[in-house]
């Protein structure tokens, strides 16, 4: 397995603009596996009665209230990774072995489509047909509940992921009840993730170490040797 420390033929480090084997394949799954909720919300719109799109409108006090919104998630999820409670304590170090090796060469361009992917594809599935649908049959508080419990349970990295995934969905559903705008909710979370990602993978940070995903198994050994990966 290549070492993530190696030099190129040129004795310097890859750029940024490098494109190592796998860079592609994790970008397509990256964004087909969060975009892809956006048509499936069609689907379970349809079969709900409650089109995921019925409390979206494009409205400017409706954007720059959710671009605001993501500010104190933000921040407080990297002060947690700088001086973690108890419950995160290995919040950093998830991050750092999970989610930061398959995001490692992105540019900004990347990290853009990858937040855009997530914000418009988990909003327009939650906040647009689970949580109305919920809302519908036991009330606002169930539907903002339920829906964050959902919300949190399939981010199943680590427990503290979850749970911070939980806090989020329930900050998320209560700004659409406020706002009755789907969109605010939209850019807050694309917002919110795309800061995270930009703090964890810093493309402009010349120094940072850059890996490969998906590592090409070498041509001596065989794909079932463990030490090939």
């Amino acid at each position: 397995m290549q070492d993530r420390n190696d030099l190129s033929d040129s004795g310097e480090l890859p750029g940024p603009d490098v494109e190592a084997p796998g860079h592609d394949a994790m970008m397509t799954l990256a964004v087909l596996f969060e975009g892809g909720l956006a048509p499936m919300s069609l689907v379970a719109g349809w079969l709900f009665g409650h089109p995921p799109l019925r409390h979206f409108g494009w409205d400017v006090d409706a954007a720059l209230l959710g671009a605001a919104a993501a500010l104190p998630p933000a921040l407080l999820v990297i002060a947690m990774l700088h001086r973690p409670f108890p419950l995160f304590a290995g919040l950093r170090r998830t991050l750092d072995e999970e989610i930061v090796p398959l995001v490692d060469n992105c540019t900004w361009k990347d990290l853009v489509l990858i937040a855009v992917a997530m914000g418009v594809g988990q909003e327009m599935f939650f906040r647009g047909v689970l949580q109305p649908a919920i809302s519908e049959m036991l009330g606002d508080a169930w539907g903002v509940a339920l829906t964050s419990l959902l919300f949190g349970v399939l981010q199943p990295i680590s427990v503290a992921f979850a749970f911070i995934g939980f806090l989020l969905g329930v900050y998320l559903g209560t700004l659409c009840l406020l706002t009755g705008n789907l969109l605010a909710a939209i850019t807050c979370n694309g917002l919110y993730y795309f800061a995270l990602l930009a703090y964890t993978v810093r493309p402009d940070d010349v120094d940072r170490l850059r890996e490969n995903p998906i590592q090409p198994v070498p041509p001596d050994r065989s794909i079932d040797d463990p030490d090939a990966r």
